[in-house]
């Protein structure tokens, strides 16, 4: 929902703000509600950590630095301390170098994009490190699959959507290699 909301409101697409924290800090369970990612205009992967007992987010449950940095350049209404638009406006501009704020949209995510860290359905600051996470998250879900997936009694097309859902995921994970 607040991704749509940041449409209406004119944000587009931000596929570099799931690069804003390494991956060990988006995996660990938060003692409150932060953000995960640099936004919530991000396609950002759902995050499962293999310790069940450490789960973190599994997406964003709250605006991220760059929503807050975007909105208030847009809306935020002239007032004290600034004596002009301008002056508020470039005071706002000048942020654009912060930890967070990165950005790049979907033009930036084409296939032959020069930039591995825009990309959609990732997240951590590395990319790689994030294939490397995720296919091993597939290779631990694989193994005794049918004891886990398939309850005695129920059809195996169950079993092979789910080994079809895990081969999927580990193609996707592996795209982000290529770039580098």
């Amino acid at each position: 929902a607040m991704h749509e909301v940041g449409h209406t409101l004119g944000l587009r697409h931000n596929f570099k703000a799931s690069t804003w924290l390494p991956l060990e800090r988006v995996l660990e369970k938060p003692g409150e509600t932060r953000a995960i990612g640099g936004s919530v205009m991000d396609y950002n992967a759902f995050m499962f950590n293999e310790e069940r007992a450490n789960q973190g987010d599994y997406c964003m449950t709250t605006l991220g630095p760059y929503d807050l940095w975007a909105i208030e350049y847009g809306y935020r209404p002239m007032a004290e301390p600034f004596k002009s638009e301008e002056e508020m406006l470039k005071t706002i501009t000048s942020r654009v170098a912060e930890s967070g704020l990165e950005y790049a949209t979907d033009e930036d995510t084409s296939f032959f994009s020069p930039d591995p860290l825009a990309n959609r359905r990732d997240m951590g600051s590395d990319p790689l490190e994030y294939a490397r996470y995720r296919v091993a998250l597939v290779q631990k879900l694989r193994q005794n699959m049918q004891d886990w997936s398939v309850k005695e009694g129920e059809s195996y097309s169950i079993l092979r959507r789910r080994v079809d859902r895990l081969l999927s995921e580990r193609a996707s994970a592996a795209r982000f290699v290529g770039p580098y």
